[in-house]
This record gives C-alpha cells, structure tokens and sequence, in this order.
C-alpha cells in the first residue's frame, strides 16, 4: 500500500501542473477522469472500504490535505454511486481554497444524493429493516 501511495503521490504532482494548464482551456474539466488516471489501483464496488470516510476526515481534522485528498478520491472511485467521496472532496477543496474544485464536487454529490433519494432506495431500505425487526 506504501508503493502506491508512493506512485499516487508522484502522479499527483505531475497531473496537477497539467490540470492547471488544461483547466484553463476547457470549461468543464473532467475531474473524474484525471483520478482514474491517477490511482489505477483502486476498482468499483472490490474494496473494504467502510472506513474510509471517517478516515478522510480525520486526516482532513489533522490538517493532512494530501493523505485526505488520497483517502477521499480512493473513496469516489471505489463508490462512484456514493456522494460521500465527493462531498469529502468539496470540503477539501473548500478549505485549500480550490473554488472551482469544491464547486465541482459539492453539485456533483447533490446530483449523487438527488438520484439516491429520487430511486426510492430509502423506502426500500426502511421496507428491509422492518422485515427485519418483525422477523425478530
């Protein structure tokens, strides 16, 4: 795990000299596509990832942006469908001062957690945990 960290963190560097350089030229960056560039490790729905909020969190607490900023995007990639990971991200950006960034994050968790609440998936939810407790 220390080898990727290792190899994100020279990846990091080099992709963010070019996002400063495209971000200018296009409207809408694609910041989804530069982390999938950025940390190949990481696959949707194949990691114990549980924890991996909290953890962001607490590195963001403890003032360690780049191990936070790690944490978070390992999270969006490894639950796309999840607005946590990005929601953790805006908050990053919003502290560092990355305006455009934290914009881009915070409406991309709000369309995440509009689809969430759209899909009747609380509902369900609620529907399973009754079944549940009256299994009980």
């Amino acid at each position: 795990m220390k080898k990727m960290k290792k190899k994100w963190k020279k990846r990091l560097k080099k992709s963010q000299s070019s996002q400063s350089s495209q971000s200018s030229r296009t409207q809408s960056p694609n910041y989804i596509k530069w982390i999938k560039k950025e940390i190949d490790y990481i696959k949707p729905y194949e990691n114990e990832d549980l924890e991996w909020y909290n953890e962001g969190y607490d590195l963001l607490d403890r003032n360690l942006l780049t191990e936070a900023e790690l944490k978070f995007k390992e999270l969006v990639l490894s639950q796309p469908k999840s607005q946590d990971g990005y929601e953790g991200l805006a908050n990053l950006y919003e502290k560092t001062g990355d305006k455009e960034k934290a914009i881009y994050f915070l409406n991309k968790a709000i369309e995440l957690s509009k689809e969430f609440l759209s899909e009747d998936r609380i509902s369900e939810r609620y529907d399973d945990l009754s079944k549940r407790i009256n299994k009980m």
